[in-house]
């Protein structure tokens, strides 16, 4: 499923990762993995339902619920639900800067570009990941901090140049850097 996934082959590893989870419906972490994976191949109703499913058996898997939330985020759908998901995350993990990094791009969604940036800082802060970073960045570019938001990209793509939400970012608000 691993080396599927990684050659980009979602279809194939969710086929093969199905037929386990229904050999071993109590695997919560492997139904998890199949969630992520139906989401990469563009089935959100599936995603969905498979973190309803870990959120069922596991009520305090912050992580599941920070999927959900983000995957919301991400399509700009159901914002509400998401900010509810998210902050449950977050309740349940306040100090996971994956969680805080989604809750910080909500509010970015929502406008709120001062609470974003707080909670972006402070994600990216804790774990600089280039993903945390392209959400920063974008953050600071629409606040008109452009040598900043630059100098979180610049950092990000020196650790990881080839991340895909940093360099979309990047195209689509037409960076050089």
């Amino acid at each position: 499923v691993e080396v599927l996934s990684e050659g980009k082959q979602y279809a194939q590893a969710y086929a093969r990762l199905a037929g386990y989870v229904q050999q071993h419906p109590k695997d919560d972490q492997a139904r998890y993995q199949l969630a992520l994976l139906a989401e990469r191949k563009g089935d959100y109703q599936e995603m969905e339902s498979l973190l309803r499913q870990v959120l069922a058996a596991q009520p305090k898997n912050a992580m599941a619920y920070n999927s959900l939330g983000y995957s919301l985020v991400e399509r700009g759908e159901r914002l509400s639900d998401a900010g509810a998901l998210l902050d449950t995350a977050l309740q349940l993990e306040p100090d996971n800067a994956m969680i805080q990094d989604s809750k910080g791009w909500l509010e970015f969604r929502l406008g709120n570009l001062s609470a974003a940036r707080a909670l972006l800082e402070v994600a990216f802060a804790a774990l600089p990941d280039a993903e945390i970073a392209a959400h920063l960045g974008e953050v600071l570019w629409q606040l008109g901090e452009h040598d900043a938001a630059r100098k979180v990209w610049r950092t990000a793509l020196g650790s990881d140049p080839d991340n895909t939400a940093l360099q979309a970012t990047l195209k689509r608000l037409k960076v050089k850097l």
